[in-house]
């Protein structure tokens, strides 16, 4: 029975936080910290298993094709032309210009998410709702203006970005019908956890060349009012029209799973994309239910709910790429489709800018090429039967769709295309790391790929790690301090000798009574567009132990007499409280700022010169 038409052909971490305490060191943003220690130890390189009665034969090949087909290509492939093709189009940097009022492309930019849904006890009980606020704009993109296009932030957690929002441009949200040349809704990526610019495109490539529907994607050079903001990753919404190009029926039931998973206290978050006044979770109820059943019964049951063939190939691919925060690896960026055709869940890609890339979610380093940290992955993975079948599933993904010399081609192009700007973009260039440098990790991580997924058959390894806990938060630390120091102390080791605070509040359970500590100040080392204030005092129990509260904000943020909002962790900023045994010499983060304000009553970036001020502070659990 065929369920899809699929365009197939070859045509991305963790948070990464470098502790910066007491001793001299920085903090660099999420993937860029993560990238380093890949960065300095690469080499350097220049610049179908299906057994439900629809399934099909068990065991079916892999047969991917060459990386020019289309389905998109006409009447002579038998298939009505999609007029949205060519903005698809891989060989092509879109030029899209953002026309608005500078004071509404500020509430755009500046907008933060409501992050209420993390806090426990709302946090599990429904969908993450994104809560930004669509604002008129007026777009051209290759020379043609629409008028009152809606756009809005966009972004979860790690993307997240005042300076370089990743953004969402809805064309009929103000103007009933409005569409340009049939794309409704257009996703522009700020490619801040990719900082080699490539990684979205190729691993959707990937995907399709496996046979699973996955977004089109390719680039645009964005101007907002006249500023050039540089590259974004152009990737096409997963809505109706998508369904319609890869299903039979494209009236199914689609959801988008966010830290979403098929198991008591994880169902509610999925978000109903289409169909959203007749929600149904008949089939991830029923999946829920069959992961529940004993060995004997499972596989037979789960065939009957999802289309086994596709998801092994899902499973390996994701795995393939290392695609670690998906839903193999973090139950997150995904999506199901209930397809009214076969009657099963079918599992497709989102969120791939972490992947060809060593990170994960397990604490060290993992097996490469297999992620089990979800709920139908790891049942399956500690079946004899689950665990044959992927096992075979990614040796035919890793022999007949997996190519190197291929992946690098793309990047050349790729970079052909875009390199001159990317290599000037504020997101990614920092003092430390290059365009180059980033794009080169990339290049390694393939090139040593197959080698490493090929060990991994080789001796399969046992799946030791738990399923992961709720992802809810709750304020464990509420601080209130002041202090005074001189600007460019920040890479003092000693921030007693550098200056002096008071704080108050507590530390978890630690109550703290003005206690007297150190402070430092001056620009992070690894993002000089930062400027970060470190306050430092024992620990009020831990004998010998020193605790440094780290607080970063922008540098046109750093003015006296200016009440500076911190923003937290989840929602662009960074900010942490961590531990240092000078016995051990171990630091360990144990907490990520929630929210606060930093009043500076005396502000300067000259060397030398005073720095004070008083803040208040919630933070959150973390343990890195």
């Amino acid at each position: 029975m065929k369920v899809h038409r699929v365009q197939r052909g070859m045509g991305v971490w963790v948070w990464g936080v470098v502790i910066c305490g007491f001793v001299a060191c920085g903090s660099s943003d999420l993937q860029q910290a993560s990238d380093a220690g890949g960065l300095d130890a690469a080499s350097t390189v220049s610049a179908t298993d299906g057994a439900g009665a629809d399934a099909g034969a068990a065991d079916t090949a892999i047969e991917p094709v060459d990386a020019g087909t289309t389905q998109d290509a006409g009447a002579d492939s038998g298939v009505p032309k999609d007029p949205s093709a060519p903005f698809y189009d891989a060989k092509q940097l879109l030029d899209i210009s953002i026309e608005m009022p500078p004071e509404q492309w500020d509430l755009v930019r500046l907008e933060d998410r409501d992050l209420n849904t993390l806090l426990k006890p709302v946090c599990g009980s429904q969908p993450f709702a994104h809560s930004f606020t669509y604002r008129k704009a007026k777009i051209t993109i290759n020379g043609e203006t629409l008028s009152d296009v809606g756009i809005r932030k966009k972004g979860f957690i790690g993307s997240i970005s005042d300076i370089k929002p990743s953004l969402k441009l809805k064309f009929d949200k103000f103007v009933e019908d409005q569409r340009f040349h049939g794309i409704e809704r257009m996703t522009l990526n700020n490619n801040r956890q990719d900082r080699a610019f490539v990684r979205q495109c190729l691993a959707y490539g990937v995907f399709r060349a496996a046979g699973i529907p996955a977004p089109r994607c390719n680039f645009a050079r964005v101007h907002i009012n006249g500023a050039d903001f540089g590259i974004f990753t152009h990737v096409e919404n997963v809505k109706k029209r998508f369904l319609a190009r890869h299903f039979v029926e494209d009236g199914g039931h689609l959801y988008e799973g966010t830290l979403s998973d098929f198991r008591v206290g994880w169902m509610a978050t999925f978000e109903p994309k289409t169909n959203t006044q007749a929600e149904d979770l008949g089939l991830i109820a029923a999946l829920q239910t069959a992961l529940e059943l004993p060995d004997d019964k499972l596989l037979p049951a789960l065939d009957k709910i999802v289309d086994m063939a596709q998801f092994y190939t899902f499973w390996a691919v994701e795995g393939l790429v290392n695609h670690a925060d998906g839903y193999a690896g973090n139950a997150n960026n995904f999506f199901i489709y209930a397809d009214p055709t076969s009657q099963r869940l079918h599992f497709m890609p989102w969120g791939v800018d972490s992947v060809f890339h060593d990170g994960n979610f397990l604490g060290e380093k993992g097996p490469a090429g297999l992620l089990a940290r979800a709920a139908l992955v790891r049942r399956l993975y500690l079946h004899p039967e689950g665990r044959a079948k992927f096992l075979k599933r990614m040796t035919e993904v890793l022999v007949s769709v997996w190519d190197k010399d291929g992946l690098q081609q793309q990047i050349t192009q790729m970079t052909a295309l875009i390199g001159k700007v990317a290599a000037k973009d504020p997101l990614t260039t920092t003092a430390k790391y290059t365009f180059v440098n980033h794009v080169d990790y990339v290049r390694n991580w393939i090139n040593v790929r197959e080698s490493q997924v090929q060990l991994m058959l080789e001796k399969p390894p046992e799946w030791k790690y738990p399923l992961p806990a709720p992802f809810c938060n709750e304020i464990a630390s509420k601080l209130t301090g002041s202090f005074s120091t001189t600007f460019g102390t920040s890479l003092v080791a000693d921030a007693f000798n550098s200056g002096t605070s008071a704080l108050s509040g507590h530390l978890d359970e630690h109550a703290l009574k003005a206690l007297a500590g150190g402070a430092k100040a001056g620009y992070n080392k690894d993002d000089p567009t930062r400027v970060e204030v470190t306050v430092a005092l024992q620990h009020p129990t831990a004998k010998g132990v020193y605790v440094a509260v780290t607080m970063l904000m922008e540098k046109d943020e750093f003015v006296a007499g200016q009440a500076i909002k911190l923003k937290g962790i989840l929602n662009g900023g960074l900010g942490i409280i961590s531990t240092y045994d000078p016995v051990t010499k171990k630091t360990k983060v144990v907490a990520g700022l929630w929210s606060g304000t930093l009043t500076l009553t005396k502000a300067d970036t000259t060397a030398e010169a005073s720095v004070s001020g008083t803040f208040t502070s919630q933070w959150i659990p973390l343990a890195l």
